[in-house]
């Protein structure tokens, strides 16, 4: 038995404190909430509280029926104030029980403690009135004050406000922040995405009842339809130096000083959240990653594509260096049951007219293989039109066998000059899909062909893997996903032994009596059971994690605002302005696991492997781990065999490429059944 805490180095004395997203609230909840209705921002307005019930008709779609709710919900609120259809609307709302509870300004005082004494005090009613009054005013002090520090104003509409937006041709790119209060008495601050496709409003006639309308100094945008943020936002989590004040960072530490000067104005006691590691870990699992079975490769491109015999040497040259191969095999497009199960196949697949993905379903692009499966499953794979490699992996996600098939999306710019020769090549960002296809194949073939992996430095044990999908379209109906894998290990190989997929917790709970014991199913949430020692690992990521936003001794706002070059990439842990995003080399690499134990739970981050370059595209997320016992009792995860065994799961070279993993192999294994 090897405890966490005899592999992993202490490093409580060096390590930065990290401030984070959430906020812990002291004080009875409905105390707070009086405050808050009686801050004075020397408007002489006071919030008020309407309610309003709506029933959503038949064959109503979701868009048309919120878009109904707020237009309803503005109506109310002029008609209240004996406002004009030219006038703007300020409120924000919840759902409860089938009624919108809306909050608005208004010049007549309210009896909120008439209100809220109707209410438990630690009910999620009051969490959600705690949640859209902290919003509501944060939205009132950016509309008041921060115009001047925008190109583009921020935009209050349908209860959301815009900040930071961007434009980029016909396109707005933009952030909007979510609040969320729970009875623990914590404030988490959340920022999204949104992208619009807008044009310039040439009448003068505004009627912002239905209209979002972006204003610059010269000209104002009017929101012709709403596109994809995945496809279309260029938004980074992190600008170093230049730009800094369009990320997410810059607004998400911006959101919070906001929120704390709110709270200190209502004299609600707070504590800011830090992450600070007492441990680090450093000890990854590195693999030969070549593959055993020969490898096929088919051009299910469209024609002006795989015609362009340019494009094609240039692919083909660098697939041979990486794979490591002195010829390359085409096949045609073969159904899925006619494909060699003792070969590995690489579907090259085609990205036209500037689609973010190959997936086309009855005649419409889809952003995931989870909307292309939805009218598969409902309608049966061999009734739905769609583009070749979305069939294949339908085929294969049904039958669950030893076929392994991998796609690369390919678009018609695939090769560029190099900045140093000038001469061509293939472009970089292809590149590096080659190099994780060659991991992802790998991994594939081990598990679905071969069913074991060899040389991996763990100790035997006999465990169950479960991970747990729940895509959008499941919620509505309460359904899950979930992968359940057996396996042991034994004189450094993982055997996998037994492998199933459930569609419900009931089943799921038959299958594993030891899920029993878990009260809530994450999206994206992982499970590894010891069936040795009976002890059970909980790895999740939910809203009550935090997340890394800046150093505790460090004002990014104060450094912004004098001068954005301040914002830098400088890596010492006290001058650092993103720890352990950023931080020395140790063990010569820059990757390690940071772990925080907070009572019986382990908070941990993975840090990149590289030194960040000027931009970063998405946060790193915080994890929790919670081991349970086989009475279902939670028990400290540092001290847990199964913990240290997970941990040191982690690979640093299969699974993204120059990057550690934020999954275990073990995570890996499970998931790969599901998103193959």
């Amino acid at each position: 038995m090897i405890k966490l805490v005899d592999i992993a180095k202490d490093c409580s004395s060096v390590s930065p404190v990290a401030k984070t997203n959430i906020l812990d609230i002291r004080g009875s909840i409905l105390g707070n909430i009086e405050k808050l209705f009686e801050v004075d921002d020397g408007s002489g307005l006071y919030i008020t509280h309407g309610q309003k019930s709506f029933v959503k008709e038949e064959g109503e779609s979701d868009k048309d029926f919120y878009a109904k709710v707020d237009q309803e919900i503005q109506k109310i609120i002029r008609k209240k104030l004996n406002l004009n259809l030219s006038k703007k609307v300020f409120y924000d709302s919840f759902w409860h029980n089938k009624a919108v509870h809306f909050f608005y300004l208004s010049d007549q005082e309210y009896d909120i403690k008439g209100f809220i004494d109707k209410f438990e005090e630690n009910s999620n009613f009051l969490c959600n009135v705690f949640s859209v009054i902290v919003g509501l005013h944060i939205k009132r002090i950016f509309l008041r004050e921060l115009e001047e520090n925008y190109e583009i104003e921020p935009v209050f509409y349908n209860s959301r406000i815009y900040l930071s937006a961007e434009k980029r041709g016909n396109i707005i790119d933009t952030f909007y922040p979510r609040f969320h209060f729970i009875h623990q008495k914590e404030l988490v601050i959340n920022l999204h995405r949104k992208v619009f496709r807008i044009e310039k409003k040439v009448d003068s006639f505004n009627t912002e009842e239905t209209q979002l309308l972006f204003r610059t100094k010269e000209n104002n945008f009017q929101i012709t339809d709403n596109i994809n943020t995945n496809e279309y936002s260029k938004k980074k989590f992190m600008r170093f130096m230049k730009g800094y004040r369009n990320s997410k960072n810059y607004v998400q530490n911006l959101i919070i000083q906001k929120i704390k000067e709110l709270l200190n104005h209502a004299e609600i006691s707070f504590n800011e959240r830090y992450f600070k590691a007492d441990y680090i870990f450093h000890d990854f699992i590195t693999v030969n990653k070549n593959l055993s079975h020969p490898m096929v490769l088919i051009d299910a491109r469209i024609p002006k594509h795989s015609a362009d015999s340019k494009s094609k040497m240039f692919l083909e040259k660098e697939i041979k260096e990486i794979f490591e191969l002195k010829e390359l095999t085409y096949s045609s497009a073969k159904d899925f049951n006619a494909l060699d199960k003792n070969k590995n196949y690489l579907v090259l697949n085609s990205l036209d007219d500037g689609s973010k993905t190959s997936i086309l379903v009855e005649g419409e692009i889809k952003n995931t293989t989870w909307d292309a499966f939805k009218p598969m499953r409902e309608k049966g794979i061999d009734n739905v039109e769609a583009d070749y490699y979305t069939k294949l992996k339908s085929n294969r996600f049904k039958a669950q066998d030893e076929t392994v098939i991998q796609g690369i999306d390919l678009d018609n710019n695939i090769v560029e000059n190099d900045k140093k020769t000038g001469l061509e090549k293939l472009s970089d960002k292809i590149l590096i899909k080659i190099q994780k296809i060659k991991s992802e194949l790998w991994l594939k073939e081990k598990v679905f062909k071969e069913k074991k992996i060899e040389n991996i430095d763990l100790p035997d044990l006999k465990i169950t893997l479960v991970y747990i999908r729940i895509p959008e379209g499941f919620k509505k109906s309460k359904k899950i996903l979930a992968s359940i894998v057996d396996i042991d290990i034994h004189n450094k190989t993982i055997f996998i032994n037994k492998h199933s997929l459930v569609e419900s917790q009931s089943d799921l709970e038959e299958k594993c009596e030891f899920m029993k014991k878990i009260p809530k199913l994450y999206n994206e949430s992982f499970y590894l059971f010891d069936n040795v020692e009976e002890i059970c690992l909980s790895r999740y990521n939910s809203n009550r994690i935090p997340r890394i936003i800046g150093n505790q001794k460090i004002d990014n706002i104060e450094y912004a605002l004098e001068d954005e070059s301040l914002v830098n990439r400088v890596c010492n842990p006290i001058e650092t302005v993103l720890p352990y995003y950023l931080a020395p080399k140790q063990n010569s690499q820059y990757e390690h696991i940071y772990l925080q134990p907070r009572g019986d739970d382990l908070l941990y981050f993975v840090s990149p492997c590289n030194s960040p370059n000027q931009t970063i595209a998405k946060e790193n997320l915080i994890y929790n781990i919670l081991t349970i016992d086989k009475e279902g009792k939670q028990i400290n995860a540092m001290e847990q065999n199964i913990t240290s065994i997970f941990l040191r799961s982690f690979t640093n070279d299969i699974l993204k490429l120059r990057e550690v993993s934020k999954s275990s192999l073990f995570e890996k294994i499970a998931k790969i059944y599901i998103e193959n």
